[in-house]
């Protein structure tokens, strides 16, 4: 598929997906009981599990044509938003201590946040070829 394709059906999916998170957020906060609402949340609820899997997918089939120091300067980006939100964390549990805030919970969450900051950062980015 051509990149222009690619941007076009990127923009198309990103698109539908907001649309859909602000129609579901209304028919959840409304609470409007039928079959079609419960319909378009099921549609919602598939369509939210396969757009991480086509961000994946692309991100894999973009960093194939990376260069040695394009996987290095990611790889180093990845790193600074981690550090970046553990430090963001830790910041926020000095000022407002929860109890069953640990490191165990911590951690990974900010190890996939970063994760999914670089991951829409590599697809959405326009690289020079």
């Amino acid at each position: 598929m051509k990149k222009r394709n690619v941007r076009t059906l990127d923009g198309i999916i990103y698109s539908l997906f907001i649309f859909m998170t602000i129609a579901t957020l209304f028919v959840i906060y409304r609470d409007i009981p039928s079959k079609a609402t419960l319909n378009f949340v099921t549609a919602y609820a598939i369509f939210a599990i396969f757009i991480p899997l086509y961000i994946l997918i692309r991100v894999l089939f973009t960093v194939k044509q990376f260069t040695f120091e394009e996987v290095k300067k990611e790889g180093v980006k990845f790193l600074m938003f981690f550090i970046g939100i553990m430090m963001l964390r830790f910041i926020g549990d000095f000022f407002l201590p929860l109890p069953d805030l640990k490191l165990s919970k911590m951690l990974p969450s900010s190890l996939i946040f970063a994760f999914g900051i670089t991951c829409f950062d590599i697809v959405l980015s326009k690289r020079p070829k």
